[in-house]
């Protein structure tokens, strides 16, 4: 599956078959996203282009082999609102389960005072 197109992401992400929902249903299998080869941020970046389309509550299977990677991922899926279900090695890759989040943590904060913006006049 390549994450640059969104037509093999869309079949993926359905497994193949009908689901419920945009891309799939929260209960399917995860899109399996190979991100093994990329250094860093691609691997961050992939992931977050390869969620952007899902359904809230669908799931990812992520395999990086960029070591920084267990550092980035996890906290991505803290910043972004997005739950990391499983993280480990298999076959030499580092591997991730997200769970994508309600909402994305950036997309809701405004630019006030209290977080970096100007005050109002």
């Amino acid at each position: 599956m390549s994450v640059d197109d969104p037509k093999s992401l869309s079949v993926a992400a359905r497994g193949g078959e009908p689901a419920s929902g945009p891309l799939g249903g929260a209960d399917a299998a995860p899109v399996e996203v190979d991100l093994r080869g990329l250094h860093c941020p691609m691997p961050v970046l992939r992931t977050a282009k390869a969620l952007r389309p899902l359904a809230v509550g669908r799931r990812i299977a992520v395999l990086a082999s960029d070591p920084l990677a267990s550092i980035d991922i996890p906290h991505f899926c803290r910043e972004q609102g997005h739950a990391l279900e499983e993280s480990g090695e298999t076959g030499g890759a580092l591997r991730f389960v997200i769970r994508k989040g309600a909402a994305e943590a950036g997309a809701e904060a405004v630019a006030g005072p209290e977080n970096g913006g100007d005050a109002p006049d």
